[in-house]
């Protein structure tokens, strides 16, 4: 009996993995024919795709085909993000309110008055909204809702650099910048309280990723908004903020950790390094044909491939094992 609940349990085990790399190959391929304009065909990959499965990536994706768009009523809205794990969505309107939607057919759960805005993330498992002012702009007040309506904290500080939760929900990380002196700290908070569990001083504005187990907080500094100025990536401890590495970049981007023990950072010239997260050492790099830095980075579960944008909106697919654009 212990051995047929072995097989059975190593055979589901592979058919999940089965279905992930279909998966990881459908979103490749769709971004792939929206780059030459064959969107019914990415259309319909993005229709295969397990509802269980969809990340931040379909439903990226999905919103560029303008599949799935819905009506939201009310006042105009300034910004706004759906969730990844739940059909709901959240938006902060101009007359201040902070408004939950079903995202199935735009109807309103709650709204709230919020104090700050129009900037809003939801943490991984959908159950809290962090939402401040657009990072590196106006009012520097951070407030922190759970999905039922209820604001569980809220904090005056300076300009908002950057927030992040982490994969797991539990920790949010906020950089804060003086912008007349470009003095600024970044703290560490569980997300559901306003005192932070450490603080460290920095200075420039902020990029942040949490490593996938957890255990470190990923920053590139810069002391410009450009994108093409030379910036520092930082590794953190994350129990207790010590620095375990920092290294000089030629440019500013989010770093984007990855399963497999590596870290993502955009060059100066449409390219990605790939450099190993635990020393911050160079294992590779991939071209592409472009000239704008790249800004922000997302990589496949598997780690072969590679979502980018860079500073002019424009999205780029990436072999990484063949260090090459696609």
């Amino acid at each position: 009996l212990e051995r047929a609940i072995e097989q059975e349990t190593k055979a589901a085990r592979l058919v999940e993995s089965q279905q992930r790399q279909l998966y990881d190959y459908n979103i490749i391929k769709a971004a792939s024919l929206m780059q030459l304009d064959k969107h019914p065909a990415a259309s319909d990959l993005l229709g295969q795709c397990p509802l269980d499965l969809r990340g931040w990536e379909w439903h990226w994706l999905d919103r560029q085909l303008g599949r799935t768009r819905i009506q939201l009523e009310g006042p105009r809205i300034l910004g706004g993000t759906s969730s990844s794990k739940r059909s709901i969505c959240v938006v902060v309107d101009e007359q201040g309110d902070l408004r939950l939607h079903d995202s199935k057919d735009g109807s309103v759960l709650w709204a709230k008055r919020s104090q700050t805005g129009p900037y809003v993330r939801f943490s991984p498992n959908g159950e809290l909204i962090a939402v401040s002012a657009y990072p590196g702009y106006g009012s520097g007040i951070l407030e922190v809702w759970n999905t039922a309506g209820e604001m569980l904290w809220s904090k005056q500080q300076d300009t908002i650099g950057w927030i992040a939760f982490g994969p797991d929900s539990r920790y949010l990380a906020v950089s804060t910048v003086e912008v007349a002196t470009l003095s600024g700290e970044v703290a560490l908070h569980e997300a559901t309280s306003p005192t932070p569990i450490w603080k460290r001083p920095c200075r420039g504005t902020a990029f942040m990723a949490f490593g996938t187990k957890s255990q470190h907080l990923y920053m590139s500094l810069s002391t410009s908004r450009d994108f093409s100025t030379p910036a520092i990536m930082q590794c953190w401890r994350l129990e207790d903020g010590h620095e375990l590495w920092a290294k000089r970049r030629e440019s500013f981007s989010v770093p984007h950790p990855t399963n497999d023990g590596l870290l993502l950072v955009g060059r100066q010239s449409q390219g990605i390094d790939v450099l190993d997260a635990t020393t911050g050492e160079k294992v590779s790099e991939a071209h592409g044909s472009g000239s704008e830095p790249v800004v922000g980075i997302r990589a496949s579960k598997d780690g072969r491939f590679a979502i980018s944008t860079d500073a002019t909106s424009t999205f780029t697919v990436w072999d990484l094992k063949a260090e090459k654009q696609k």
